[in-house]
């Protein structure tokens, strides 16, 4: 059985347009690295300079140390005031991680402090517990990244995997397969167990490189800050309490969850249809059809549990709790990936053993 695993994950990583894929999403990741990550840092100083790099992080981590704790107007004020650009447009300069975070919710177009509460400000937030102030700049850079690599990962993995059944349909390859001692149970199981592994693999690659950049150039720093607060305005609708720390591992239980769905769903297509054409063609409708799906009223919470949703996580997350606040949405997708597993080991390796050679 290892044997014909690593003969089936050779057959995927072997293909040119496989290569040509990954190396597409390599370059999609170096460009958005060069905007997300340390290098696109920039923070204006008291005397009107600027800085960049790691020393803009550390001058931001600095300003962070000060403020960091529960979100107050007090802090808001003072922030707003002591950083000030002293500019009618004062509201959308680059001045610093915190000044950027909190002009966003709590600030005029000149800078100035525009009245509003915490809870006016993050009108959607029901948590018990304060949010939290603090640098949240790595976490959410990772975060914004994360989404859309996987989001593009979702398209290689669907031209990777399309061919493992309907390739050897298209070659009529499939008959002589289907004769041989092990091509009716065994060789199918082999062809499914390569897929999931080369899915997870290629994930899991993705989101450890994602992972060691930004914690090279960011650290761990503001791990316990509400997501929240940052200046991506990335998550603020989330209703409970989310630090960043859980606000990424979040977000890479989704990423796997959606992984493990279009593996599931792309070896299913690929089991009943023809050819590989067919394949990618219903698997790549099928998983850019969710973008669209509030346009036809299809309730949100299903939606959050497609693939293409389950990459651009945001979505997911800012549900509220189930079952009294104790259960995060999140896990339903994941619940949904663990059933559907095996569910695809037995249907993918039925459909290919009663496959009718023509």
């Amino acid at each position: 059985m290892l044997r014909l695993t690593g003969y089936e994950l050779g057959k995927i990583l072997k293909r040119k347009i496989v290569f040509a894929a990954f190396a597409l999403l390599a370059v999609l990741g170096g460009m958005l690295y060069l905007g997300d990550g340390p290098q696109s840092v920039i923070s204006r100083l008291p005397d009107g300079t600027y800085i960049g790099g790691a020393e803009a992080i550390a001058y931001d981590k600095g300003i962070a140390e000060k403020y960091e704790g529960v979100l107050t107007e007090e802090k808001v004020q003072d922030i707003l005031k002591t950083y000030a650009p002293g500019a009618p447009d004062g509201g959308f300069w680059t001045i610093n991680s915190i000044y950027n975070a909190i002009q966003d919710s709590f600030g005029n177009i000149d800078g100035s402090y525009n009245g509003l509460t915490v809870e006016e400000a993050f009108p959607d937030y029901r948590g018990e517990e304060p949010l939290r102030l603090g640098y949240t700049d790595g976490y959410a850079g990772f975060i914004m990244m994360g989404c859309y690599m996987m989001m593009t990962l979702g398209f290689v993995l669907i031209i990777a995997l399309s061919p493992v059944f309907s390739d050897e349909y298209a070659k009529r390859t499939d008959a002589l397969i289907l004769t041989a001692r092990y091509g009716k149970n065994r060789c199918g199981w082999a062809k499914i167990l390569a897929a999931f592994l080369f899915a997870l693999l290629a994930a899991a690659a993705c989101v450890l490189v994602m992972l060691l950049l930004f914690l090279e150039g960011f650290g761990f720093t503001g791990g316990e800050s509400s997501i929240q607060i940052n200046h991506w305005d990335l998550l603020k609708g989330v209703p409970y309490f989310m630090s960043c720390l859980e606000a990424a591992g979040s977000c890479i239980l989704l990423w796997l969850a959606g992984t493990l769905l279009l593996t599931a769903g792309t070896l299913i297509l690929s089991a009943l249809l023809r050819t590989p054409f067919l394949t990618l063609t219903a698997a790549l409708v099928l998983y850019v059809l969710p973008a669209l799906g509030s346009l036809v009223h299809i309730p949100r919470e299903v939606l959050a549990l497609t693939p293409f949703w389950c990459f651009l996580s945001e979505w997911t997350l800012t549900f509220p709790k189930l079952l009294d606040g104790k259960l995060s949405y999140i896990w339903l997708p994941a619940l949904l990936a663990a059933v559907l597993i095996p569910f695809v080991f037995w249907a993918g390796q039925r459909i290919f053993a009663r496959h009718q050679a023509f």
